[in-house]
């Protein structure tokens, strides 16, 4: 019988028959998208504005720069009194830096600070900068390292290099001096440590845009005639029967009273004096810590301050200070310490082309 399924139909409230059952499952159906299509609920105010919420803003993120690559040219041998080039070419530029001569143990012998050069004339992105630095004269031969720290984008960044420090003889001499010449030389005096410590100052100085020359040094007088060398082991013998070893920090020319004195290459005058124990002296910065010293001259020809080209007349040969006889001394520095200048004289301290804005060594724009 099929009451009971109709009373169970009318209690529920559905219809019956064919018709009810299509009517049961329309309304099955959609009971079911009720569920799975919820209707927004209309907001208590229609007339109320519906908020907007905005789209999460797009953060602009800087491109990384290239950090990893830099290309660094240093030597891998050097004689003590040598010149050290080191040149750096990377993505971004380094503008603070150190490089550091250590020995295995980790004492420091020297150390200089970095500087950039100009850019390149390809412009291919890139950037160079540069350290220079001296090897002590008395530097016994062995292994050392080289070690170089700069300021990237990103960190600070430092690597080592091995550096070897070969063996090289230097003549010795023995220089017998006069009581006047003794007292002058040995004997102290508040004069000559004022004018050591402003001396030494000065040669200590470091200035990133001090560059005046490029290209190899020339001699500063016309003669070749030489009479003590870079780095001579010197005995002087005094008047009293005492003695004082030292070292040799440049080179002597025997010229002439007189003959001309020229700027062995493009600089800054930074001293032009005449001082107790070199005589009449002058003090030129080329380069970012590099400083040619001319000393026992018999006059000046140029003051403090003045810019001068290569091959420029800054005084005359004479026998001034401690001197046995006219000559000229001519001494170079690097980061403060003494160079062999006959190593300028064949290849560049900065091995570029010439740099915009300074004067070459033969005094050409």
């Amino acid at each position: 019988m099929r009451t009971g399924s109709s009373e169970a139909d009318a209690v529920s409230g559905l219809p019956s028959g064919r018709a009810g059952k299509k009517a049961v499952r329309l309304a099955l159906s959609l009971l079911l998208l009720s569920f799975l299509c919820p209707l927004a609920a209309e907001p208590a105010d229609s007339s109320a504005p519906v908020p907007v919420v905005a789209a999460p803003a797009v953060q602009a993120v800087q491109a990384p720069v290239d950090t990893g690559r830099i290309e660094i040219t240093a030597p891998d041998r050097v004689h003590p009194g040598d010149p050290v080039r080191v040149y750096l070419r990377s993505a971004y530029p380094i503008t603070e830096g150190t490089i550091c001569l250590k020995t295995p143990n980790g004492t420091a012998l020297q150390s200089a600070r970095i500087f950039a050069l100009p850019a390149d004339p390809d412009h291919s992105g890139r950037y160079e900068s540069a350290a220079l630095l001296g090897v002590p004269v008395t530097k016994l031969p062995g292994e050392c390292e080289l070690e170089l720290s700069w300021v990237a984008p990103d960190s600070h960044r430092s690597l080592l290099r091995r550096i070897y420090v070969t063996a090289k003889k230097f003549p010795f001499e023995k220089i017998p001096l006069s009581a006047e010449l003794s007292t002058l030389r040995a004997v102290p005096t508040q004069r000559k440590e004022t004018e050591t410590r402003t001396l030494d100052e000065l040669i200590s100085v470091f200035d990133a845009n001090a560059v005046y020359a490029s290209g190899p040094f020339s001699l500063p007088v016309a003669g070749k005639r030489r009479t003590a060398g870079f780095g001579d082991r010197r005995l002087f013998a005094y008047s009293d029967g005492t003695s004082e070893r030292s070292v040799h920090y440049g080179i002597d020319f025997g010229e002439p009273t007189g003959t001309p004195v020229l700027a062995p290459a493009s600089g800054l005058v930074v001293l032009a004096a005449d001082r107790e124990e070199t005589g009449n002296t002058v003090v030129i910065e080329h380069l970012p810590g590099v400083f040619s010293i001319l000393m026992h001259m018999t006059s000046l020809a140029v003051a403090q301050g003045d810019v001068v080209l290569a091959g420029t007349v800054v005084g005359h040969v004479g026998s001034t200070g401690v001197s046995t006889g006219p000559h000229l001394h001519w001494g170079v520095f690097v980061s403060g310490v003494a160079v062999n200048p006959d190593d300028l004289l064949s290849s560049p301290l900065l091995d570029t082309p010439a740099l915009p804005g300074a004067q070459s060594s033969n005094g050409t724009p």
